[in-house]
């Protein structure tokens, strides 16, 4: 993960999508590199990575798919290749605002990873 973000709107190129009223994506920003000997896809239905947000130990938040170039769901990424796109997970204003901590899990097969990003 290079960044995140808290935004109501994303925005690529001229395309946009907004959060639902009372709510702010969480956008994760990433650089993908597959290690690899085949082409895969990051975050496909069986065998693909998850990822979830916790808030404060207790709040699962899952990723929330969008039709916007970027979204990693629709990445395709070729052996020894590198793609940069994005996550979001859509979290209430109330999650945005508090100051209780919020981390980032992924897993796949058996990887784990763990991001705290507050």
């Amino acid at each position: 993960m290079e960044s995140f973000e808290f935004n109501k709107t994303i925005v690529k190129e001229r395309v946009s999508t907004k959060a639902n009223e009372g709510n702010k994506f969480l956008i994760l920003n990433f650089n993908v590199i597959n290690n690899g000997t085949e082409a895969d896809e990051l975050m496909k239905q069986r065998d693909g990575a998850s990822l979830k947000a916790v808030y404060n130990d207790k709040y699962d938040y899952e990723v929330s798919v969008t039709l916007m170039d970027g979204d990693l769901h629709h990445e395709n990424v070729r052996p020894l290749s590198t793609v940069k796109g994005f996550v979001a997970i859509e979290m209430p204003d109330k999650v945005v605002e508090a100051s209780e901590n919020i981390s980032i899990f992924m897993e796949k097969e058996e990887d784990k990873v763990q991001i705290n990003i507050r």
